[in-house]
């Protein structure tokens, strides 16, 4: 493999975070309302949303590993994975508007038509994400510089969160007037519209400098046996499937409880955007964080935090709203670092895999890792359904104390354990920042070997 060591510009860092600000005008939108969206809207029942989005997700344990090894083994002039952010980036924004289209189809017709939107959908935001998420793999060979450029990135992706997650359920009420129905899928063409700008000029800003060692071969098994001995690939694997798990637990809950327990919709706003704000704050103090204590010890403290702090919601009555926001904005402040970390820790692992096995799969850990979110989001989606509807949720009418208990549940002791668990499993995750740059140094010392290889004169036998 041959790196070029240059230090990323400030426009470049800038012009790879608008990729997931794109992304997240489709990933916070299915986050925190995509089951609202099914039940209230379109209008299935909360148990049927939540098969949904397991038997949907399990096509992607399939679809997303063949992603990122097509994705590695594709040669363009523009690299193996930037041309993917145009190439898909009209076609994803098509599928937004179809799934959030509400069709006048019988009870069985709309399930159908819900099925094949949100598996198409799901197959195209992996045949972009996948190769974005790569990209970070491939543009810089320096970990420190990895996480400021993870930091940039969600720097960019809670700004667009803030108002995705914060004003989506208003611009619906604007835009459809009458018609919710109408409205949400106007929504998703405007933010369809501008998602794909940003992910073509994400393409215009960034360069891939790193590519897979010369003698390196094309084999999906190998690809796979190095992945499996990767072991802190695993380890954030398994913190993957249950952070998520929790974000989507907590974030599909959080306007069914302002709307059936504060009975307060219109609080929703100051709530998601003062925890934006929060966010964003952590997420810019990620890098200094990362420097002081290392990315697994950051991690660790973050998730131990949000547990102790997410408990309480449990046990919140409606009229405490001093500490239904304030320990809101702290959860979102501890939690703001942690998905930068996360990709950066995952990036990290792809050194560690060619490291110890001399093969360099990034498209493959990026596609595996992404599998784990998704993985996590599918089984925190349907266990959100599933409890709702098990605890008696009705859409649209006022709520039993059972269902509200039910509500509560998912707001505070469920989350709770997902992040106390997740911080308990960072423990057994072993690149610490020693370790990393001894990784670092020797990578870069086999990749100078063989460039003065390559360029040394050849003698005719």
């Amino acid at each position: 493999m041959i790196a070029i060591n240059s230090v990323l510009s400030r426009r470049e860092k800038l012009g790879y975070a608008l990729g997931d600000s794109a992304s997240n005008f489709y990933w916070k939108v299915l986050e925190f309302f995509a089951l609202f969206f099914y039940t209230d809207v379109f209008g299935i029942s909360p148990g049927a949303a939540g098969t949904l989005f397991l038997i949907a997700r399990a096509w992607d344990a399939v679809f997303d590993p063949v992603m990122g090894a097509i994705a590695d083994r594709t040669h363009t002039r523009w690299g193996s994975f930037r041309p993917y952010l145009v190439w898909f980036a009209l076609p994803i924004a098509l599928a937004g508007v179809a799934m959030f289209t509400s069709p006048h189809f019988s009870e069985h017709g709309k399930l159908i038509y819900a099925y094949a939107t949100y598996i198409i959908f799901y197959m195209l935001y992996s045949a972009i994400n996948i190769p974005y998420s790569a990209l970070m793999g491939v543009i810089t060979p320096r970990t420190n510089e990895r996480a400021e450029l993870a930091s940039y990135r969600f720097i960019g992706a809670f700004a667009v969160a803030l108002i995705v997650q914060t004003f989506t359920p208003k611009l619906a009420r604007i835009f459809g007037g009458d018609s919710a129905q109408r409205g949400w899928q106007l929504v998703l063409a405007s933010y369809g519209v501008i998602a794909a700008l940003l992910f073509v000029l994400c393409f215009s800003t960034t360069r891939e400098r790193m590519r897979p060692p010369r003698e390196q071969r094309a084999s999906v098994k190998a690809d796979l046996s190095a992945l499996l001995v990767n072991r802190p690939w695993i380890v954030m694997f398994g913190l993957g499937t249950l952070v998520i798990a929790g974000f989507a637990l907590r974030g599909g809950t959080l306007y069914y409880y302002f709307k059936y327990y504060l009975r307060d919709e219109n609080a929703f706003v100051a709530f998601m955007f003062s925890g934006g704000i929060a966010a964003l704050a952590g997420t810019a103090l990620m890098p200094f964080g990362s420097r002081r204590l290392g990315k697994r010890r950051l991690y660790f403290y973050c998730m131990a935090g949000a547990a102790l702090l997410t408990l309480p919601y449990y046990f919140l009555r409606p009229e405490e709203r001093a500490a239904i926001y304030g320990l809101n904005a702290a959860i979102a402040f501890l939690l703001g670092p942690t998905p930068a970390l996360m990709f950066a820790m995952f990036a990290d692992t792809a050194d560690y895999g060619e490291w110890k096995t001399g093969r360099r799969t990034t498209g493959f850990v990026m596609a595996a890792a992404m599998l784990s979110l998704k993985l996590g989001g599918a089984l925190g989606g349907a266990a959100n359904g599933w409890i709702l509807e098990a605890y008696g949720f009705s859409a649209n009418h006022p709520q039993s104390a059972r269902a509200e208990r039910g509500i509560l549940l998912l707001m505070g002791v469920v989350p709770a354990a997902s992040c106390a668990l997740a911080a308990l499993l960072s423990r057994l995750y072993r690149l610490d920042e020693r370790l990393l740059m001894q990784i670092e140094q020797e990578l870069e010392a086999r990749r100078h070997h063989v460039s003065a290889h390559d360029s040394a004169p050849q003698v005719a036998a």
